[in-house]
């Protein structure tokens, strides 16, 4: 069975030959992570990561300011010199219309203004004209070809709630959220809107075996209390997946951190599948807590914390990985770390660690 085949399957609740083992190890380069093809300490593992392991790999689309195409949305960027600091601005604007967000650095500190610093900002942005983004994507379809059977590709695009975080600065985020809830929903009402006809018009093209989705954990505790998941998160991602369900494509959710608060929240959603459980120091929620809420379809991905590479011993990693096969298999699950391959060189320990999962993945993870 191939990568493909064993994803495909599982994706549509079919039987597979064994756990999907996926390390996030990307096949294209990605700017998330390190070029692994390159770095000569992941050269020891890195035929046995593509041979032997199963790869989702995301891409991303060009969906321009806010999801907004609108040709007459300018962006200049500028960098300035001032006494003893440097600042780098970005400056958004439509006619009269202006947004801006910096950087400045100083020898002891930085400061950085976020694009968004109030509700006024919000309607500054609402105020552009509006026009779909319709990106290329012959090369999404060039690149599925090069992929083949190792996996499958995704697309990646985000959410309604990921706009606005990365609009604001991580205070301003959740000041924003306590203090003018109303406002927030107004704006996120029609980012939903184009984000869904972002997502349509890839489906209509057929674009990606599954979709990627990502932005909910912004919403998550401790950032945000339970009570404010549902009106930022659920209102929008059940009918995104509703419709990435009509075109009979798949959802996965990427969520980092503290969920076991929000689990009944999240399964109103309708998720395929969700990256990453984490379970207690790193999270609150074990897999086995999250299949008793999600059910046994619902494909739980995880849970090998990427520090754990560098900190356990072989023998430590054997016993994490078998006891994580045994708790996961319970249901329909992805074995995965947490994160990717961000390290620009690694230690021994660290590339034998992700050849001893692959080991005791392929050994214990088998379905009889």
């Amino acid at each position: 069975m191939t990568s493909r085949e064993r994803l495909l399957r599982l994706f549509k609740g079919e039987d597979i030959d064994h756990v999907p083992i996926w390390l996030l190890f990307p096949y294209f380069p990605s700017g998330s992570y390190a070029n692994v093809w390159e770095i000569p300490s992941y050269k020891s593992i890195i035929q046995k990561i593509y041979e032997c392991t199963d790869t989702i790999d995301r891409r991303g689309f060009s969906m321009g300011f806010c999801y907004n195409a609108n040709p007459d949305i300018h962006h200049e960027h500028k960098q300035i010199k001032e006494n003893d600091s440097v600042i780098s601005q970005r400056i958004t604007s439509y006619k009269d219309i202006q947004l801006k967000s910096s950087v400045t650095r100083k020898e002891d500190r930085t400061i950085i203004e976020p694009l968004v610093k109030d509700v006024c900002d919000l309607s500054k942005i609402l105020a552009m004209p509006y026009q779909q983004p319709k990106p290329q994507f012959q090369w999404f379809f060039d690149d599925q070809k090069k992929f083949g059977e190792h996996g499958l590709m995704a697309v990646d695009i985000g959410d309604p709630l990921g706009v606005l975080h990365g609009l604001c600065g991580e205070m301003d985020f959740v000041i924003l959220c306590y203090t003018e809830t109303q406002a927030v929903i107004n704006f996120l009402d029609v980012i939903a809107e184009r984000v869904m006809n972002a997502y349509r018009y890839l489906l209509e093209n057929n674009v990606g075996d599954i979709y990627w989705i990502v932005g909910s954990e912004f919403a998550g505790p401790p950032m945000l209390p339970p009570k404010f998941f549902d009106s930022l998160v659920v209102r929008y991602n059940k009918p995104l997946i509703d419709m990435i369900h009509s075109y009979g494509k798949k959802a996965m959710i990427h969520y980092h951190g503290n969920i076991g608060l929000i689990l009944k929240d999240f399964a109103k959603i309708g998720l395929d599948a969700i990256h990453t459980i984490e379970s207690p120091p790193m999270g609150d929620c074990t897999l086995t807590q999250a299949r008793e809420e999600f059910g046994k379809d619902v494909i739980l991905t995880g849970n090998i914390q990427i520090g754990d590479l560098w900190s356990k011993t072989e023998e430590e990693m054997e016993y994490l990985v078998k006891q994580t096969i045994q708790e996961g298999m319970k249901g329909a699950f992805i074995l995965s770390t947490t994160g990717g391959p961000y390290a620009p060189d690694i230690p021994e320990r660290v590339a034998n660690n992700y050849l001893k999962i692959i080991d005791i993945a392929l050994s214990c993870g088998i379905y009889k």
